[in-house]
């Protein structure tokens, strides 16, 4: 998977046999089974406690892990692009940071684009979390729960009005989000925002 040089090989990711290069880290381009598609990975050098502050510094998140999920997202990009390798350049502290500049800029975290995260990738996993919270197994009345909490996603990271016990609410069905699911991430580096601006605020 990865090489002496600076070339780093994507392979098929098997679950529990796919390891990383030594002291490299893998990093998993994830796909459900429904979709069709192969889950992919790739050993690359592990940043180093300097990268993962400046990241933090550009976004403010949650240290390592953040930093490299920022990476994952990046890697994503470049397998589904078409490449079958990424050299360590590309996957670089410059390009995160590119890279998350174009994903702000784009305005990619739509009301829009929530509403097809919720309703295709995180649907599935938010289902069970419901069941558990509202002690109920029965179809429909899972269905209204789930209806209820996708429509609050999208209207939060949709710009509506900030309701601060919604956004909070809101990150704990969060927390349950994959860490190679690149619309789920970005919606909680979202709300964790919204959170700490709101604390600034009522510090003040």
């Amino acid at each position: 998977m990865s090489v002496i040089s600076d070339r780093h090989q994507f392979v098929e990711f098997t679950s529990g046999q796919s390891k990383p290069m030594m002291d490299q880290r893998l990093a998993k381009v994830g796909y459900k089974n429904k979709s069709g598609k192969k889950s992919q990975c790739v050993s690359i050098p592990k940043l180093d406690n300097g990268d993962v502050e400046r990241i933090n510094l550009a976004f403010p998140a949650d240290l390592r892990k953040r930093a490299e999920d920022f990476q994952d997202a990046l890697i994503r990009s470049l397998y589904e692009s078409g490449k079958s390798e990424v050299s360590t350049e590309e996957v670089s502290v410059p390009q995160i940071l590119a890279y998350l500049e174009a994903e702000n800029a784009s305005g990619r975290l739509s009301a829009e684009k929530v509403k097809e995260w919720w309703n295709g990738e995180f649907q599935d996993t938010a289902i069970p979390v419901l069941s558990e919270k509202y002690k109920t197994e029965d179809p429909e009345e899972l269905k209204k729960k789930a209806k209820v909490w996708g429509d609050t996603f999208q209207a939060i990271c949709g710009n509506s009005a900030v309701d601060i016990t919604k956004v909070r609410q809101l990150m704990t069905m969060a927390e349950f989000v994959d860490s190679d699911d690149v619309i789920g991430n970005r919606v909680k580096v979202k709300l964790e925002a919204m959170i700490k601006e709101f604390e600034t605020q009522e510090a003040l």
